[in-house]
């Protein structure tokens, strides 16, 4: 109780500041508590128990004082310790501290007049507890590794038990719980998944490369219904140990589906991302770890990636519905010339006024026999309340090129009204977001860049979402994959 903080590689780890030891003040009107724990000492069960109180700084006949104080036992060396041993155990119970057993190890601790407000009760208060174990420690509840949980929760009011879900088979909380089995199987093996409905994949830096950490997700449908849930469209953030930092709202699903996941931080990255986080540790904040200029932001990076992942994604679950052929938009894209549906680098050009391929640069200017060719007619499409516009294109190459070698990038732009693209987004303004890669109505690929081997012959689809009165356009690149790296 003197000392702030502890070891995060501990099997069952605290906090980095000790800053939580201070709900336990605030929530006395006396601001004190009384604490009894039995630990382990050279394999001996070891009595301790002190009362501390931590109120305002205080000064009296110019002496100035920290509003601290400590009950207990006189130490050698005159400071004042916690009492031990029998008569530690004694003082537990005869002031009413739930008694562990006599070889059990654990702690108690008493809040003396603890403040209640208005019509609250002590059961409202034991619930409010319950509930707030469920939200932020359901990770210590879950049998990970075959051993039991690292903490066991019961909660009673009077004696009488108040039960505590199993997060593993609540309805939303099952959810995070299995995003977090993915996330961690990931983090270890390094190998991404995609199997409907779950999506996991390892999040990592380019230059240098360095994981960052392991993000699982998926959607479901709600049992009762969305309004029930406390967290529709989050994703728990988690470092070591086993430690929730918040939940982290993402962009809605189209289909109104709600979706739970969770990313797990690199144990490599546990320091830095901890050190990211307020006294409260309730968020990471980038800018708070103070970098050199230049110097690469990984907590940023990471929640950046985050973000873009649901950005990308309209959802994982929806279909095709609502397709139409919309002659405006492709009428639009034919008299701006090589605006909506021009493709640069490596593309199809379209001539001006025209709605057929007038000439392909191929890759042969480059040297890499590469020639991708861009059908001018856009496809419009419904998913879910996002309309979506579907860019076909097809590839072609001279014999014996070595696709592994390439990768082709898709960048949608917005089009502005003169004809060019534009480069940067405004503040507070939208930009279309690449939804997918389609062969054959399937969906093969959600990453800005895809590997040349990964694309069939015949026509695939990149569809990308259209923000509301904007023209927008496709931009595909065929890079190598010295250039990528």
């Amino acid at each position: 109780m003197r000392n702030i903080g502890r070891a995060e590689t501990k099997r069952v780890g605290g906090g980095t500041y000790g800053f939580g030891k201070g709900v336990l003040y605030d929530a006395s009107d006396v601001d004190c508590c009384m604490i009894y724990s039995q630990t382990l000492i050279d394999g001996e069960v070891e009595n301790r128990f002190i009362c501390v109180s931590v109120g305002d700084e205080l000064v009296s006949d110019g002496n100035r004082f920290t509003g601290r104080h400590w009950w207990g036992a006189m130490g050698e060396n005159g400071i004042l310790e916690p009492v031990r041993g029998a008569a530690a155990r004694s003082l537990a119970i005869e002031l009413g501290l739930t008694a562990l057993g006599p070889h059990d190890t654990g702690t108690s601790i008493a809040v003396i007049d603890p403040i209640l407000t208005g019509s609250v009760t002590l059961t409202d208060v034991v619930k409010a507890l319950s509930e707030a174990a469920l939200l932020w420690a359901w990770p210590h509840m879950l049998d990970k590794d075959s051993n039991g949980p690292t903490i066991q929760f019961r909660f009673s009011v009077d004696d009488e038990e108040m039960s505590v879900p199993d997060p593993a088979s609540h309805p939303q909380f099952a959810q995070f719980t299995r995003a977090f089995e993915r996330a961690t199987n990931v983090l270890t093996s390094g190998r991404a998944i995609d199997e409907w409905p779950w999506v996991g994949k390892v999040l990592q830096s380019q230059r240098p490369p360095v994981k960052l950490g392991a993000l699982a997700y998926r959607s479901y449908t709600p049992p009762a219904g969305l309004s029930s849930v406390r967290f529709p469209r989050h994703i728990a953030l988690m470092r070591d140990p086993l430690f929730i930092v918040k939940y982290m709202e993402v962009q809605e699903d189209a289909n109104g589906q709600a979706l739970a996941g969770v990313f797990v931080v690199d144990p490599e990255q546990n320091l830095l991302f901890s050190k990211a986080e307020p006294v409260a540790h309730d968020d990471w904040i980038p800018a708070s770890l103070g970098l050199e200029s230049g110097e690469t932001n990984k907590v940023r990076l990471a929640l950046n990636k985050i973000r873009d992942e649901f950005r990308s994604r309209i959802s994982h679950d929806v279909g095709v519905a609502g397709e139409e052929h919309s002659t405006g938009v492709a009428h639009l894209s034919r008299q701006m010339g090589t605006l909506l549906a021009s493709v640069s680098g490596y593309g199809a050009e379209i001539e001006s006024g025209r709605g057929r391929v007038a000439s392909t640069r191929s890759a042969e200017g480059r040297g890499n026999g590469i020639s991708v060719h861009q059908d001018p007619e856009i496809q419009m499409m419904s998913m879910g309340s996002s309309r979506v516009a579907c860019f076909s294109f097809s590839i072609s190459t001279v014999t014996g090129i070595d696709l592994s070698k390439f990768s082709i990038k898709a960048s949608p732009v917005v089009v502005l009204e003169g004809g060019s693209a534009e480069v940067d987004t405004p503040a507070g303004g939208e930009a279309p977001v690449l939804v997918g890669w389609y062969y054959d109505e399937r969906q093969v690929a959600s990453s800005q860049s895809v590997p040349l081997s990964q694309i069939r012959a015949g026509t695939h689809v990149v569809r990308v979402a259209q923000p509301h009165g904007l023209a927008i356009g496709l931009n595909l690149k065929v890079e190598s994959v010295d250039e990528v790296g």
